[in-house]
């Protein structure tokens, strides 16, 4: 008898869940930041709110470094609640980390009026996480169609089908972001940086934001910057790209 109790009530506890029984739509932020690492990691949080309102900011190794914002549709923001339900994602632990340096860390936030839960993800598969975590934050990415930002040809095909005043600033930032890139020196990083500058009216005046422990906004002459940042990397067909937009 006793051990039919304890069975009853191991059954029990694992059948308790802290999922929240409602999600208010209206306060609704779920966010994912993945951040950089030694090597190659694309870095960035992207964050999207029940109305599928997203906000993407873009910190290295992704082809949109800036900040964007753009919409997915509702389906989208109900199918990642559907499937953070079905991985049981309000009773993970809150951070899976293993003893070890220079990996990148996956953070997931999920939170609305009532109720906020994060899970920190650093090599987490190691330290006892479940893959269906690893899984999860490959699903938001898919439903905030965030790859468009990472490869560089979705980048432009999405940027040529959406070029108004809102995304020529938000080209301008990119454009200027890739331009100081010490990383840069291909053929293709220099078709890719006049694809960008083809579809700028103008960069006049380009927004230069430092990352550190402190956000920096000041104002640099883009003419003058491109034109020296050209010569240097030695991309003579950039170069002739901005001295004709220039005159």
């Amino acid at each position: 008898m006793k051990y039919f109790i304890l069975g009853l009530l191991f059954l029990f506890l694992g059948a308790c869940s802290n999922a929240p029984e409602t999600i208010d739509y209206g306060s609704l932020e779920i966010n994912l930041t993945r951040t950089g690492c030694y090597g190659s990691c694309s870095a960035y949080s992207v964050t999207v709110d029940g109305q599928g309102s997203v906000e993407f900011y873009g910190f290295g190794d992704v082809a949109a470094l800036g900040y964007y914002k753009y919409k997915v549709p509702h389906k989208n923001v109900e199918r990642i609640i559907e499937k953070a339900h079905e991985i049981g994602y309000w009773n993970l632990v809150d951070e899976y980390k293993l003893d070890a340096t220079d990996a990148q860390t996956k953070i997931i936030n999920i939170g609305d009026k009532n109720s906020n839960k994060q899970v920190v993800d650093y090599l987490g598969e190691r330290a006892g996480m479940p893959a269906s975590v690893s899984e999860f934050q490959n699903f938001i990415d898919e439903q905030l169609e965030v790859n468009k930002f990472i490869d560089a040809n979705q980048f432009m095909a999405f940027a040529d089908s959406n070029v108004n005043k809102e995304t020529q600033k938000q080209l301008k930032l990119t454009y200027f972001y890739y331009l100081r890139d010490d990383h840069i020196s291909k053929a293709d990083d220099e078709k890719i940086l006049i694809s960008l500058l083809s579809s700028i009216e103008s960069i006049d005046g380009i927004i230069d934001i430092s990352l550190s422990n402190t956000i920096e906004v000041k104002v640099v002459d883009g003419c003058d910057f491109s034109l020296k940042r050209a010569r240097e990397l030695k991309f003579k067909k950039l170069e002739d790209s901005v001295i004709k937009m220039c005159k």
